[in-house]
């Protein structure tokens, strides 16, 4: 989803065990850039030096390997090396390029190259990022390191505040702090909370076990009034975001119980109303359900979320399924297409589900209403729209906060950078 031009090898291991019998055309037909397949042992070490060759082979075949560069080009290349500095603004740099005679347009190139090769990291693409130029990506990953190695960032259940930041990043000044927490976010390693910008949710920090939730989560449903909606998507990957992004941008909503895989979060102060995120790797879907009295506006306000989130990866097939909620207290494994649902509730209030043949109330399904009128129906979807619309203004009052943020960080930095052409103007008359 990520990166769908990447060449791939599929490695079978412990072929010394089991036969590494793969359905390749299959596979290819699916996915082209599968290049090869190789098997190795995980205890003689059979294969590797062959899975070794084949990695090379490909890496050869790479963009950029193999090209001549002009010798302009390589002392450039080799002054950008040898800089002792670990970062440097994008203005120094094209400056330095030029000193060795390469024009303006061949310097983007080399530029471009250079991060592609691993010497530079700059995102010329990004507006966030494409202020600073870091010279020493060793240096990078270390400070990154420190963070995704931090006992006190997973003791606060994966939450990097600002105390954490001096503490970890003592040595870097306040402006390349800020470029490494959007560095981490670009690589999908920690997302800001949209509540408190000065918070992130570090991936690496947050458990990989569930807490036990399990009577929090039944005590919603023990009241008379409770009712449920659930909503399955079934995804062809699940993409390193999915579910932390979404933990991160749901915070206001936090229990302080999340996971790598999941998370439970709540709607109002009296926990009447809870709301279950669960991810499952390997059968690559993700669940949502919403339980209390009413959780229809609670279930519209995660699903947006959710559904942003899944926008990220364009490369994403999804799948919406709304369970059936069973038959005379009995549960049924069949699952609902959400959109037929969608199309069916304006023109009759039940479907049959094919399993048991039985009448199914769609508004329970969608909206979590013990209905048996359309009409009722129909109230409760204009109830969900206005909450939908609520949700949305609280969406968008956030991102004005953001917006008005930004603002000032530019007319900040703008002000920063007149003070120093006003000074070295004035060093030019003094001079």
């Amino acid at each position: 989803a990520l990166a769908p031009n990447s060449p791939i090898i599929i490695v079978a291991t412990w072929t010394d065990e089991r036969d590494a019998d793969l359905p390749l055309s299959d596979l290819r037909k699916k996915y082209p850039q599968i290049i090869g397949h190789c098997g190795v042992s995980n205890k003689d070490g059979s294969g590797v030096a062959a899975l070794r060759g084949m990695i090379a082979n490909a890496a050869a075949e790479l963009p950029l390997m193999g090209e001549v560069w002009p010798t302009r080009w390589l002392n450039a290349a080799t002054k950008i090396r040898a800089l002792l500095e670990k970062h440097i603004a994008p203005n120094e740099l094209r400056r330095l390029i030029a000193d060795q005679n390469v024009t303006a347009t061949s310097a983007e190139v080399l530029t471009k190259w250079l991060h592609d090769l691993g010497d530079i990291v700059y995102f010329y693409d990004s507006e966030d990022l494409n202020q600073t130029i870091i010279l020493k990506p060793q240096w990078l990953t270390e400070q990154i390191s420190k963070v995704l190695e931090s006992d006190e960032v997973m003791a606060s259940y994966g939450m990097f505040t600002k105390e954490h930041m001096q503490v970890l990043w003592e040595d870097v000044d306040s402006p390349m702090r800020e470029h490494f927490l959007r560095l981490m976010e670009r690589f999908d390693l920690s997302y800001r909370t949209m509540e408190n910008r000065d918070v992130s949710l570090v991936v690496e920090r947050i458990s990989l076990e569930a807490p036990d939730f399990s009577a929090k989560w039944a005590e919603v449903s023990a009241g008379p009034d409770c009712a449920e909606i659930s909503m399955k998507y079934i995804l062809n990957t699940i993409p390193a975001g999915i579910p932390t992004w979404f933990i991160a941008r749901s915070h206001r909503f936090t229990t302080h119980t999340h996971w790598r895989s999941g998370v439970l979060l709540q709607h109002d102060a009296d926990a009447k109303h809870l709301a279950l995120v669960r991810v499952f790797p390997h059968d690559r879907f993700v669940q949502l359900t919403v339980r209390g009295p009413h959780p229809h506006n609670f279930f519209a306000l995660l699903k947006d979320g959710i559904e942003v989130a899944l926008a990220r990866f364009p490369g994403l097939s999804v799948q919406r399924k709304i369970p059936c909620p069973g038959h005379d207290g009995k549960s049924c494994g069949h699952e609902f297409d959400y959109e037929q649902l969608l199309g069916r509730i304006k023109r009759k209030p039940m479907i049959e589900c094919p399993k048991s043949l039985e009448e199914v109330s769609v508004g329970k399904m969608l909206f979590g209403l013990h209905s048996s009128t359309h009409d009722e129906v129909i109230a409760r979807i204009s109830q969900l729209t206005t909450a939908t619309m609520s949700g949305q203004k609280e969406l968008l009052s956030e991102l004005r906060d953001l917006r008005a943020l930004t603002q000032r960080g530019f007319i900040n930095g703008f002000k920063r950078e007149q003070a120093k052409v006003m000074r070295v103007d004035k060093t030019k008359d003094d001079v």
